[in-house]
């Protein structure tokens, strides 16, 4: 601290002693609060208060900051630890946001505690372990709490909060390259550009350049181009345009942009030939995020045919990789490109437990909506099957689900024996797994209606063929109120 720059001594006549006269002030830029708690836990006096979790971050960090000694520091821990175990998930995500990783394990294995000690239900452990704190923490720190949580802290040595290890032991699916995030290996790999890259048409041969775009992060990468282009598509860019603009060896003005190279090739290449981009994404290997970045580029220039496009290019990956294509979305701030792609992801088998590099981009929140979203589709689903797998009415010998109405001996028994005497086929959660009850339910119902009548060859294969028929019809019912419940549940989308 002391070898900090600092103003000369004062000869101001205010002081009243030699040594106040010759005392160097140094600036800080903590706060007169932090920088007094810390130094009472210096010198010999009473102890700061440390009584909100603010105000032990505070001194906490700042300690840190000037290595202050942990002997020294050792009331500032221990109050840190306290409050952990009354308010594991305020920790948390406090430790979180001032990347203090041990601290945020403290409070992780303190929620664990916490959640050992409640009776609930694992739904309810999976989303209500949320608070206000969490909203200046990534998704994907909230997403290894849940996983920390989930296997009850039972994780390897590399396994970190803050900043994920590849090595941690959780969950990444393969996805297409277009979602694919270029840090995740640390292996990025350059693309070679020459003067023709963005000539897609031959559009320079008949028409000659006029202005040149370089990077002013690489002006090695050249990019002749015609201002009309820009013009159209920026009035940010129109503007700079008019502007006095140093020359090219060839004569040409040149504009230079504060962008890496390959991402003016991008955002060049969606000026030119957005329509090329669009009829096939997949043949333009742009990961998620330079996706991101792409269409923060297009709203800093007021580019609204850029940002278009780009929305396009993500919806055709909303069902193949609907997670990557969420995450991607919210960032993004697209609304129904969330909410389509969460729709798409609820289908997906145990997918809250898929890790996915996009994650790291978004807010917890992100990941919270989207996990609530998912229980309550679950919560619908299952109101829907239970209706149809309610036992018969014992009086009438019927059972009514909906406008259907079936008699005992009939359709409904069947459904309701294939699905409650399979524990896993009762545990439908999703319309993924109602699509796979679809594929399955007649053959699994077909046995046990042949076992229980005695049905042998083809003695009784019209009853069989009647009954299967409307085992089918009444699947059918089923999925068909089920996509119509589920089509009235909304996503939360309220992420600042």
């Amino acid at each position: 601290m002391f070898s900090l720059p600092s103003s000369p001594p004062s000869n101001s006549t205010e002081y009243e002693s030699l040594d106040d006269q010759d005392a160097h002030t140094i600036p800080v830029t903590e706060s007169s609060i932090v920088i007094d708690g810390l130094l009472r836990l210096i010198y010999p006096v009473e102890d700061p208060p440390l009584d909100t979790l603010s105000s032990i971050v505070d001194v906490l960090r700042t300690g840190r900051k000037y290595q202050v000694s942990n002997a020294v520091m050792h009331p500032v821990s221990q109050a840190f630890n306290k409050l952990a175990e009354t308010q594991p998930l305020q920790v948390f995500a406090t430790a979180c946001r001032f990347e203090m990783e041990d601290e945020a394990m403290e409070a992780a294995r303190r929620a664990l505690k916490v959640q050992k000690s409640m009776e609930d239900s694992e739904e309810k452990k999976l989303t209500g372990a949320y608070v206000d704190e969490m909203e200046h923490v990534s998704a994907g720190a909230y997403f290894r709490l849940q996983w920390y949580l989930s296997v009850d802290g039972k994780v390897n040595d590399s396994f970190k909060f803050i900043r994920r290890d590849v090595a941690d032991g959780t969950t990444e699916p393969e996805v297409e390259s277009f979602l694919k995030d270029v840090e995740s290996e640390g292996d990025e790999e350059t693309t070679d550009f020459d003067e023709h890259a963005l000539d897609a048409y031959g559009a320079f041969s008949r028409l000659l350049a006029d202005l040149h775009v370089q990077s002013s992060i690489d002006p090695s990468v050249d990019f002749p181009v015609h201002q009309s282009i820009l013009i159209i598509h920026s009035p940010v860019l129109a503007d700079e345009i008019t502007k006095p603009l140093s020359i090219h060896s060839d004569g040409l003005p040149v504009i230079h942009l504060p962008i890496d190279r390959d991402l003016l090739h991008r955002l060049l290449q969606l000026c030119y030939g957005a329509l090329t981009v669009l009829e096939d994404p997949s043949t333009y290997d742009i990961d998620s995020k330079m996706l991101l970045r792409l269409v923060e580029i297009a709203k800093k220039y007021d580019m609204p045919r850029i940002v278009d496009a780009a929305r396009v290019m993500l919806r055709a990956f909303l069902a193949s990789d609907p997670m990557p294509a969420y995450f991607v979305a919210v960032a993004c701030g697209w609304s129904h490109a969330a909410h389509e792609a969460a729709r798409y992801a609820i289908e997906v088998p145990d997918i809250q437990w898929e890790y996915v590099a996009q994650m790291e981009h978004c807010p917890a929140k992100a990941y919270y909506n989207f996990l609530r979203y998912k229980t309550r589709c679950e919560e619908e689903v299952t109101k829907i099957k239970d209706r149809h797998t309610a036992e018969p009415d014992a009086d009438k010998g019927e059972c009514t689900v909906g406008p259907v109405v079936r008699y005992e001996d009939n359709v409904s028994t069947l459904l309701h024996n294939s699905l409650v005497e399979s524990p896993k086929m009762n545990r439908l959660k999703a319309p993924g797994g109602n699509r796979t009850i679809s594929e399955t339910l007649v053959q699994r119902a077909l046995d046990k209606w042949k076992e229980r009548k005695g049905v042998e060859g083809e003695a009784d294969a019209g009853d069989v063929v009647s009954d299967v028929a409307d085992l089918q019809t009444e699947n059918s019912v089923m999925e068909f109120l089920v996509r119509r419940e589920l089509a009235k549940i909304k996503l939360d989308f309220d992420i600042d």
